[in-house]
């Protein structure tokens, strides 16, 4: 049952992450110009909860299968969402 949170959590993460490189200025900026407004890759990057799906399902596969890419997909989703509430807290702090 731990599994299942975790993965659950992880996915979240990995999804957060994937939807920030993909707006303007970031390293997958040209897919996400070229899945804007298409509704066919809406579950590949246009809608996030649609994007988180897909995503889960490919972190049980690595999960099961290869835990090394699982591992190294995990901390660059824990490390984005971490450093976004670092952010927003030094944000309200200077308030």
């Amino acid at each position: 049952m731990l599994d299942v949170l975790f993965i659950g959590f992880i996915s979240a993460c990995f999804t957060n992450f994937f939807d920030d490189i993909i707006q303007e200025g970031m390293i997958l900026e040209k897919y996400g110009k070229f899945i804007d407004n298409k509704p066919i890759f809406k579950p590949l990057g246009g809608c996030l909860i649609c994007t988180n799906v897909w995503v889960a399902m490919l972190m049980i596969l690595l999960f099961n299968f290869v835990p090394i890419l699982f591992n190294i997909l995990a901390i660059f989703g824990i490390a984005n969402t971490a450093l976004k509430f670092i952010i927003k807290w030094i944000d309200v702090a200077k308030i």
